[in-house]
């Protein structure tokens, strides 16, 4: 096996490497933005679950409220 054998086989296998690397890169990128949409979301339901909740607890103050003044008169 020569030199430029070697070499050539050496320079392939960078190209290889550095395909690799790019898509190792992309699919970081990709899952990154993923990452940031599912955190996004996860926030919205978490807000939404808040308001919905609260409301909640408001039409049940308002009931016992309504309750507790029939039962009184």
């Amino acid at each position: 096996m020569g030199v430029s054998s070697v070499f050539d086989r050496l320079v392939g296998q960078e190209a290889v490497v550095i395909g690799l690397r790019a898509a190792a890169a992309a699919a970081r990128d990709e899952y990154t933005a993923q990452l940031a949409e599912a955190r996004a979301e996860a926030s919205r339901i978490r807000e939404q679950a808040r308001t919905e909740g609260q409301a909640i607890l408001a039409e049940l103050k308002e009931q016992a409220q309504a309750e507790s003044a029939r039962i009184v008169a």
